[in-house]
């Protein structure tokens, strides 16, 4: 997907997904050579809490080993399958998983609702980022 021109540049956008399941840990790190933001979908049912922790921590490990400071690169937290009847208040599953400042949005992906709302949100944060890094080296 391209972007019009911001600033003299012409953003390209590529999008990735990879399963949460561990067995797909070095497609995940795979996916995250080169990329200029990550969108973490928490699965938001109480059973599910443990592995949205790990999923965390392996993309800041992964980040670290890209060459990354996890605290400051583009992620925005989806929490996802808010329809269901079992699931983790927004704000305990935000302060599990989510990170100071990062933008998290909810979602039902089944139905469509806050995906496209979440892709606009990661597009807004990694094109502010990457004006203030042009506008910085000015």
């Amino acid at each position: 997907m391209e972007l019009a021109r911001i600033e003299g540049f012409k953003p390209r956008i590529s999008l990735y997904t990879v399963p949460g399941q561990v067995r797909y840990v070095a497609s995940r790190k795979l996916a995250l050579q080169g990329a200029d933001g990550v969108v973490l979908v928490a699965d938001s049912q109480f059973g599910k809490r443990g592995i949205n922790i790990r999923a965390m921590r392996h993309l800041e490990h992964n980040l670290r080993e890209l060459g990354h400071n996890p605290a400051s690169f583009r992620v925005v937290l989806q929490l996802n399958k808010r329809d269901l009847p079992d699931v983790v208040p927004e704000a305990p599953l935000r302060a599990e998983v989510g990170r100071n400042g990062a933008p998290c949005l909810v979602s039902v992906a089944t139905q469509g609702t806050g995906v496209f709302g979440t892709l606009k949100t990661i597009i807004r944060v990694v094109i502010a980022d990457t004006r203030g890094r042009v506008a910085g080296a000015r």
